[in-house]
């Protein structure tokens, strides 16, 4: 019982500290410029694959969608490439595969 107790606790600390995470990386990524990326550690997302917390995942849907916005204009050349070395492991992936796509465009390889 008193076992039960404490895994309760420790899984709403969990909670909060995840929520407090994201608010932050949200927050962050709010106040940057539109070319602009704030840095996230390289595993970010894979700390929240298993969230079923609905608030905690709006968040990170809203957080996700800014990002995916400025990787679109990351993969352009609209900024400073430097940026790459601020994204995700998983949207470093997103990141290759936009700028691969462009290429094949702008080379004639892809007509759209």
């Amino acid at each position: 019982m008193i076992n039960m107790m404490i895994d309760n606790i420790n899984n709403n600390v969990i909670n909060v500290e995840g929520v407090i995470r994201i608010k932050q990386a949200l927050l962050k990524e709010t106040i940057q410029e539109k070319w602009q990326l704030s840095t996230l550690d390289k595993n970010f997302y894979q700390d929240y694959k298993d969230i079923v917390d609905t608030e905690m995942t709006s968040m990170l849907h809203t957080l996700i969608r800014i990002r995916h916005a400025k990787i679109i204009l990351l993969s352009n050349g609209i900024f400073d490439s430097n940026q790459a070395s601020k994204l995700t492991c998983e949207e470093l992936q997103l990141y290759a595969t936009l700028c691969a796509a462009n290429t094949k465009h702008r080379n004639g390889e892809i007509n759209i």
